[in-house]
C-alpha cells in the first residue's frame, strides 16, 4: 500500500510504514515544519 501525502515541501512517498506516515501526514497538515522533522525521524527509525 503506498500513500500519497501532499505536504508543502513536497509529496511524501510512504510505502510500508503505516502508522508512521499517519503520524508525519497529521502533523504536517497541522505545523509543516515540525511535520516534516517528525516524518524524516520517522522514515529513519523504520529504515533501521
Amino acid at each position: 500500500m503506498m500513500i500519497f501525502v501532499n505536504d508543502l515541501p513536497g509529496i511524501f512517498y510512504c510505502q510500508k510504514i503505516k502508522t508512521y506516515c499517519i503520524i508525519g501526514w497529521f502533523f504536517s497538515n497541522k505545523m509543516s515544519l515540525t511535520g516534516l522533522i517528525i516524518t524524516l525521524m520517522s522514515l529513519d527509525f523504520i529504515n533501521e
